[in-house]
């Protein structure tokens, strides 16, 4: 449990909005918290979650679908009612996880750039 208030089983996204963090959850509702998503990290790396921009947090075993396009790069969560923005570092990793559709018309120049982001 998080707090008191919801199960993290429920949570597939986890964001820095301002000075709140928001978890987004897989029915769509969100909840809001002033801890740091460091915090949240440390509390829920061994439960699956992990970050896939500097401010969003999201459990990675709920990934379906990853969106490389250069105009997009987003995720897309099981269920398909919520998503998430991926940084260029963190593509790699994430158009990597097995079983996840790959959106991609990723041109070479992208391409080069995911390449050189941090390994995971």
């Amino acid at each position: 449990m998080i707090g008191c208030f919801i199960n993290f089983d429920d949570i597939y996204r986890i964001s820095k909005v301002a000075k709140e963090t928001v978890f987004y959850t897989k029915d769509g509702d969100t909840y809001y918290d002033i801890s740091t998503l460091a915090d949240y990290h440390g509390c829920l790396k061994n439960e699956g979650f992990d970050f896939i921009d500097r401010s969003e947090l999201v459990r990675i075993d709920k990934i379906i679908e990853v969106d490389a396009r250069v105009t997009a790069q987003r995720v897309t969560f099981e269920g398909g009612n919520l998503g998430a923005n991926v940084a260029v570092a963190y593509m790699k990793k994430v158009m990597n996880l097995p079983g996840v559709k790959v959106i991609a018309e990723v041109k070479s120049s992208f391409r080069k750039l995911i390449s050189r982001s941090k390994k995971f």
